[in-house]
């Protein structure tokens, strides 16, 4: 599907190599949709992002350390457990960037757009990003909840836990309120 200097949103599923960590995950693949001017194109940024051997052991303890510091405002939240061969293995979020055609107005190609910068952490969040992250993209709230100590409490002197006031700022969604990301359940 080829269509001269003219970006679609394209959907591609990416397959971990056996070999990676990953590659035993279940499901060891993930999909994209991101704005291309060809599968063959969206294909090879894929292929070029190293994810078999990018998302190696301590790359994968790593980003979940991350994904849970990165957590709005100045609550103290740490991963529940580090498991490199589960919900990590679903980058969709990370990588994805349309809906549909229309997202892609104003990107020429598969580079531009939302694009994991050299700062940016798994799952993609509001406050980091310097690009438009579409809501679908967004984590919910309840990423947190599920996978991060201290995202659920204790509550404040208002009754709120850190993840309602993230939710009254728009800074996440609980699932439920609209459009929000959750991984792909993988097996543990």
């Amino acid at each position: 599907q080829v269509n001269s200097g003219v970006t679609q949103c394209l959907k591609q599923t990416y397959t971990y190599s056996d070999a990676s960590e990953c590659g035993h995950a279940r499901p060891k693949t993930f999909q994209v949709q991101r704005c291309a001017t060809s599968t063959v194109e969206l294909d090879s940024y894929l292929k070029g992002q190293s994810l078999d051997a990018n998302l190696n052991p301590d790359e994968c303890k790593l980003m979940w350390l991350k994904a849970c510091a990165n957590f709005y405002g100045n609550f103290v939240v740490v991963p529940k457990a580090i498991s490199c061969r589960s919900v990590i293995c679903d980058q969709s979020s990370f990588f994805s960037n349309c809906i549909d055609d229309s997202d892609c107005s104003g990107i020429s190609n598969v580079n531009e757009g939302a694009a994991p910068g050299p700062n940016a952490t798994w799952p993609i969040a509001s406050n980091q990003s310097s690009f438009r992250v579409l809501p679908d993209y967004f984590p919910c709230c309840d990423f947190w909840e599920n996978y991060c100590n201290g995202a659920k409490g204790p509550a404040n002197m208002d009754g709120f836990t850190p993840t309602q006031l993230a939710s009254q700022v728009g800074w996440c969604r609980f699932s439920g309120q609209g459009a929000c990301w959750m991984p792909t359940p993988a097996s543990r």
